[in-house]
């Protein structure tokens, strides 16, 4: 492939109900993301999941039996094997970014929990997978001071 590209590219799979959130309101939300952390236009993936298929993948990549909010799956890091069954790899295409998987009814939990609406909620999860896929992070203290109020910074944008 050659070229550069221009815009970001977001395709939304839903495997759990989601409700009023539409590929062009993701595609706004990365958007809002990429201008605000300087990133240039990549293609990506946004997977919406349910609690059992979430905490299948929480257990097998991060060996934790429970579900979560969001998993980040940056295109580097697909293992050989992944690779061979057909997944997309940075190498297969310089310009896919990777998937985010987001917890439709977590993030239903926490929306509750929190006390603000669920697109919010969501948005701030999106974000946060976003900000993951290129590298931010936020296990250290020092990092956590980088990648959390970009975050906030970003969801602010979009409220």
């Amino acid at each position: 492939m050659s070229g550069r590209q221009t815009n970001y590219e977001v395709m939304v799979a839903q495997r759990a109900r989601s409700g009023s959130l539409s590929s062009k309101w993701f595609l706004k939300v990365i958007h809002t993301a990429a201008r605000a952390a300087r990133k240039p236009a990549r293609r990506l993936h946004i997977i919406l999941a349910g609690d059992k298929k979430m905490c299948s993948l929480n257990s097998i990549y991060r060996h934790q039996h429970k579900t979560t909010d969001v998993l980040s799956f940056p295109a580097l890091d697909v293992p050989p094997r992944a690779h061979q069954l057909g997944y997309t790899s940075a190498q297969d295409d310089p310009f896919y970014l990777g998937e985010i998987v987001l917890c439709i009814p977590q993030l239903r939990r926490q929306a509750r929990a929190y006390g603000v609406p669920f697109k919010t909620e969501t948005a701030r999860m999106t974000i946060h997978g976003f900000l993951h896929l290129w590298g931010y992070d936020h296990i250290k203290p020092r990092d956590a001071r980088v990648m959390m109020p970009l975050q906030e910074k970003i969801l602010n944008e979009i409220s």
